[in-house]
């Protein structure tokens, strides 16, 4: 397929192109980014490193506004058509800490694809939170999850961000918040961050932490 310029070329006034806008994943909106049209844009000559006027290419862009649990499928066709793996927001978090926080059950296999690419699963953002603390904040915590981190990756579970939280606490703080919001008992998935504190500490009665 030839170079399509009309829609390789375009962006709106923030600087978005065909993929920026094809990859908006929203809970309102009836249609998902799928891989089908992801790879159409990517033929017709969208770039996938083109960045907004907020810095975000389309993984960045992708990756920040989840609803959904991302797709390896799209993530890994961004990643090898030029998408910026080290990519990271003015707090200091990379794709990998960004994933971590859709609204639904996080996909384990999103994160080992963008391992397998290079994302540094070490690395902590600002306020020294990893992905791990990331996880815990958004509810998307499971045992599962725990055991990769820590068995496979060799994280400590128990690592204390800037002001002295662990990923328990920030789960559990969360948790709090959520509950005093005029919303918060029609919130999506709500018991997620009580079902994260289930996860943390049957986690440690399992592996005697």
């Amino acid at each position: 397929m030839c170079a399509d310029s009309s829609i390789s070329l375009s962006a709106d006034a923030q600087g978005r192109n065909a993929l920026h806008h094809c990859l908006y994943d929203d809970k309102d909106f009836v249609l998902h980014p799928t891989p089908e049209l992801v790879r159409v844009l990517l033929k017709a000559g969208v770039n996938a490193n083109h960045q907004d006027r907020d810095g975000l290419d389309s993984l960045a862009w992708y990756a920040s506004n989840l609803f959904s649990n991302a797709e390896v499928e799209i993530m890994e066709l961004l990643i090898t058509h030029g998408a910026n793996l080290n990519y990271k927001d003015q707090s200091g978090r990379n794709v990998a800490h960004l994933v971590m926080q859709c609204g639904v059950e996080f996909d384990l296999d999103v994160l080992l694809m963008l391992l397998k690419y290079g994302v540094d699963a070490l690395e902590v953002d600002y306020d020294g939170r990893g992905i791990v603390h990331h996880a815990a904040i958004s509810g998307n915590i499971t045992v599962e999850l725990l055991s990769c981190l820590s068995e496979s990756l060799h994280l400590n579970i128990a690592s204390l961000d800037a002001f002295g939280k662990s990923a328990f606490d920030c789960a559990k703080d969360t948790g709090r918040e959520i509950a005093k919001k005029p919303w918060g008992s029609n919130i999506f998935r709500g018991n997620r961050w009580r079902d994260t504190e289930k996860a943390f500490l049957q986690y440690a009665r399992e592996y005697c932490i």
